[in-house]
């Protein structure tokens, strides 16, 4: 299993590598359907990571007034950190 980045290592990584695109998404379900659809679009170089793998912390999800323990708090909060650090300057989808 991988490691699970925080969203410091996450914001570094964007700010390093702006080519990089990624897709966050609740769980693997969602994952592998989000793969699918990339695939049956013949979209590549898109990376999908379910949320699991992110470390969010609960006082970020608080800080932004979400329910603590929902993949979907999880998913919202990185997209918010992300959003507040890069404004739309990054490819990133969550």
């Amino acid at each position: 299993m991988e490691e699970r980045k925080t969203i410091e290592e996450l914001k570094t990584l964007y700010e390093l590598e702006p080519t990089v695109a990624d897709i966050y998404v609740e769980g693997d379900r969602d994952r592998a359907f989000i793969e699918w659809f990339l695939s049956r679009k013949g979209l590549s170089g898109v990376n999908v990571y379910s949320i699991d793998l992110v470390d969010v912390p609960d006082a970020v999800i608080e800080q932004h007034g979400l329910c603590l323990h929902s993949n979907r708090s999880k998913v919202i909060a990185l997209s918010l950190e992300l959003f507040l650090r890069f404004n739309a300057n990054v490819r990133v989808m969550c």
